[in-house]
């Protein structure tokens, strides 16, 4: 549904988005009518003083506008439950509504400053009455008044939070403009684009600096939240599209991926656990994923052992005793380095060097003494902080500086940060003093999420320095490195990525196809908006309790009519009525003022956002879901470790696990129930 316009505003809400939280609101109300007409009924006596017919008067007056709120409200949520997403027809008396209920809610604030003042001015007159239960009565009426002040502040807050400040959307589309538009030249269209993007830049920026207030304010970090701000303007770019419909189009997704059958992927060829070196292949990526998981220390330790883990740590902690010369930007009591500790079981020698500097472009990494790989492994942490999710959407390439190679591009945040791990080990001469006691053995680069993709950068520059390095990559975004760079790197780097893990499927492409999939969703679905969310939150609840429920789906329109009602041409355009234009709400306007995400791209002039095609590094072993539905909170479930292409990650797949299947201790189990099964069978 578009963005609702109301008050002469634009909202970041729909009119079909008024549902639950009018429910909420009407009970509330409710419950707050039969609070005071209680209270009323319990304090009559203490009423009948003379000083309370004021407060009586004021009691009536609330019950009054309550009950006014209470019938709006009502009519409210029935007129937004009406027609479909893209249907808004039914539901036009709802800015009407709304309307009315800011002119309520206005008479709502101005009653409660009267009563704010009459509650606690004649808090000074108590002591001098001698009305019973009068003193309880102003009491409860402070109280109720304090809370009442509580909720306008909330009402306010959700109010500037949801108004767009871009001001940038129109209620319909009017075709006559349009048709104007198509016979004009593109001078005037291309400059009216280039604003619109500019402004929506402009908006993503200053959220991104009141988020990281408290982050520097250097060329550094300015330059990245300019790019992540041009990122989200040109992801967002002319989508008729507010959250709650991306919500619904996941769950519509979803549910025609519940019923369609998966296959595996051509390219996909399993494990043969059979040949000792497949085998050991896979033990090694078991292994060294410890130290992937070892950086994100003390969190992820407590939250991998939620009962005894604070215990644990206490018992390694050093509070006030000074840092050791290896252990870099810990805070006082050294809970990360504890934490490492814990999540290793390695003794104080074998962690060589960590460094707990957390900045965009700059993630916490650690050097750490294998002696029963014999190797000396360099792990980086993944995504942790605010700062890491800015370093993740800085998604333009870069060219490497890797010799013989200047063709190769790589992911520019993953990139900056890997050049200063390098330069940091070079500053300390990390590496050449971990090899000087321990020559014999091999370098190794591990990381999890962000700091896989930085561990295989890293890997790419220090290749040359060590031939026999090996890098193991977990959960690695999809963005990372062009086509020439990840053919390289299939000789020295091994991916690993479980079922159907988002961030692994993720790159510019992925996005373009997965909005084009949700806005086809949402125009072809004949429910309502409620009930696809309401749908969509049984199916989960009944799926985390091992039962398979699912609703039905059923298509409102062919593609032939939404083509011809949200792309007209000239001919088309002379046939449209303008009750079709209400009616029929494209979700994507395809008309030539606007363009489509790849459109707007191209159309920039930042080069660097041209959708270049990135790929993981190295061979790929796949875990895959090959079980029946489990409980998530009780099931076991069941996997087979595939070696996969590039193209098996080319598109998102909606699921419930695509977020928790990137999670590192998921992987960890994942990995260990792979190899257990296949110990079981070998015996």
């Amino acid at each position: 549904m578009p963005p609702l316009v109301a008050c002469g505003r634009t909202w970041g809400i729909g009119s079909d988005d008024l549902v639950f939280p009018g429910i909420i609101s009407l009970l509330v109300r409710v419950l707050w009518l039969v609070g005071i007409a209680i209270g009323l009924a319990h304090f009559r006596d203490a009423l009948l003083c003379e000083p309370a017919h004021l407060l009586l008067g004021f009691s009536s007056t609330v019950i009054f506008m309550l009950v006014l709120t209470i019938l709006i409200e009502a009519f409210i949520i029935g007129f937004s439950a009406r027609g479909t997403i893209v249907k808004a027809k039914l539901r036009k008396p709802v800015i009407n509504l709304l309307h009315l209920r800011m002119v309520v809610f206005a008479l709502e604030i101005m009653l409660l400053i009267v009563g704010t003042v009459f509650a606690f001015k004649t808090q000074r007159e108590v002591s001098k009455l001698e009305c019973s239960n009068f003193h309880d009565t102003v009491l409860i009426t402070q109280v109720v008044v304090v809370i009442s002040w509580f909720v306008v502040f909330l009402i306010t807050s959700l109010i500037l939070l949801y108004l767009d400040p871009c001001h940038c959307y129109s209620s319909k589309v009017d075709y006559s403009i349009l048709k104007k538009h198509i016979n004009e030249t593109g001078t005037m269209e291309q400059a009216a684009i280039k604003h619109l993007r500019h402004l929506r830049q402009s908006v993503w920026e200053n959220r991104l600096r009141v988020v990281c207030c408290c982050a520097g304010s250097d060329d550094a970090h300015q330059m990245a939240y300019r790019e992540v701000a041009e990122l989200f303007a040109n992801l967002f770019y002319k989508r008729n599209l507010v959250v709650s419909d991306i919500a619904a189009g996941l769950v519509l997704l979803q549910q025609k991926a519940n019923k369609s059958e998966e296959s595996f992927d051509c390219e996909t060829i399993p494990l043969n656990f059979q040949e000792p070196k497949e085998r050991q292949v896979f033990r090694d990526c078991l292994h060294y994923l410890n130290y992937a998981l070892a950086t994100y220390s003390w969190p992820l330790f407590v939250y991998m052992n939620f009962l005894c883990g604070c215990c644990a740590l206490c018992s390694k902690l050093r509070c006030s005793q000074n840092a050791k010369g290896y252990i870099v930007d810990d805070n006082w009591c050294h809970c990360y380095y504890a934490g490492m500790q814990n999540l290793t079981g390695l003794d104080e020698n074998d962690i060589f060097w960590a460094s707990f500097e957390n900045d965009i472009y700059r993630v916490p990494f650690a050097v750490f003494l294998d002696r029963e790989c014999q190797s000396v492994v360099v792990a980086i942490r993944g995504t942790l902080s605010f700062h890491d999710i800015v370093t993740d959407l800085t998604m333009s390439t870069d060219p490497m500086q890797v010799p013989g190679h200047p063709d190769f591009l790589a992911h520019r945040g993953m990139l900056k940060t890997a050049t200063w791990i390098l330069e940091r080990l070079d500053e300390q001469e990390i590496l050449q003093r971990a090899f000087s006691s321990v020559p014999d053995y091999r370098l190794v680069v591990v990381g999890h999420s962000l700091g896989s993709g930085c561990a295989c950068v890293l890997s790419i520059l220090l290749h040359s320095r060590y031939p026999d390095l090996h890098c193991y990559c977990y959960s690695s975004t999809n963005a990372l490195l062009n086509e020439a760079a990840a053919k390289y790197t299939e000789t020295f780097i091994t991916s690993v990525t479980l079922g159907k893990d988002l961030i692994a499927r993720l790159n510019v492409h992925s996005a373009l196809t997965l909005m084009e999939e949700i806005i086809g969703a949402l125009e072809t679905c004949k429910k309502p908006k409620y009930r696809i969310l309401l749908e969509g939150g049984l199916e989960t609840l009944c799926k985390c309790f091992g039962r398979v429920v699912s609703f039905e789906s059923s298509q409102q329109r062919t593609s032939l009519d939404i083509e011809r009602l949200s792309d007209p041409g000239e001919e088309s355009l002379q046939e449209l009525n303008p009750e079709d234009s209400i009616e029929f709400i494209p979700l994507l306007q395809r008309d030539s003022s606007s363009l489509r995400l790849h459109e707007a791209i191209s159309g920039s002039e930042d080069s660097s956002y041209l959708p270049v095609s990135l790929f993981p590094a190295g061979k790929i072993i796949h875990i895959m879901d090959t079980g029946p539905l489990q409980a998530c909170c009780c099931g076991q479930r069941q996997f087979e470790a595939r070696w996969a292409g590039h193209s098996s990650f080319n598109r998102v797949i909606v699921s419930p696990e695509m977020i928790g299947d990137h999670f590192p201790d998921v992987l960890l189990n994942a990995m260990k129930t792979v190899l257990n099964q296949h110990t079981t069978e070998a015996e």
